[in-house]
């Protein structure tokens, strides 16, 4: 018999329907395919009470939204960087947001923590874990939202909005350029 998981922090209902539970929809929708698969799988171990693969598993969705977010940045793939290198890169950015730094940077610690063959997690660490998770792509998104002012965005993200977002609908497409277009507009009367 399998113990299911019933009493924690995160509700087993929503973990029995899968990690888009803990995301708005269009959050959701702009995850990579990898990222998905992982924080769902990450949900499954949870509920089976596998606590230090959730946290593994939980930590390679923190990964593929923290490279998408350097290549969103700086325009360019991470490769084969790790993430000290990454936050470092990150950091010589003018127009990003420190807070947001630090908490990757945090999230990098518990990773290498996790790394160690000796390191178990008990409950309380893998659903606190799962949370930093999901609190750090909700952060990461939000930066890369599109509901951010047009002057708040370098043309390597502008670029990368145009290439990445969910902009399938000729509707939101539509949208961003006319934004651009009274953005340029209304910064060429400034000047």
């Amino acid at each position: 018999t399998i113990e299911v998981f019933k009493n924690g922090t995160l509700n087993s209902e929503k973990l029995l329907k899968g990690a888009k539970e803990f995301f708005p929809e269009e959050l959701w929708s702009n995850l990579s395919s990898i990222c998905k698969s992982d924080l769902n799988d990450a949900c499954n171990c949870l509920l089976t009470m596998s606590w230090t693969p959730t946290v593994m598993i939980s930590l390679r969705a923190a990964e593929d939204s923290i490279r998408r977010f350097y290549k969103f940045k700086v325009g360019k793939s991470t490769q084969r960087m790790g993430w000290k290198n990454i936050i470092d890169e990150l950091e010589k950015i003018n127009n990003i947001n420190k807070s947001i730094i630090g908490y990757i940077d945090y999230i990098r610690e518990v990773r290498n923590q996790a790394e160690h063959p000796d390191q178990v997690f008990d409950q309380m660490e893998a659903e606190r874990v799962f949370h930093q998770v999901i609190n750090v792509i909700h952060v990461i998104n939000q930066e890369m939202s599109l509901k951010r002012p047009l002057n708040e965005f370098s043309i390597n993200e502008l670029k990368c909005i145009l290439e990445t977002k969910n902009l399938s609908s000729s509707g939101k497409k539509a949208d961003l350029i006319k934004r651009l277009e009274d953005s340029i507009k209304k910064d060429s009367k400034k000047t």
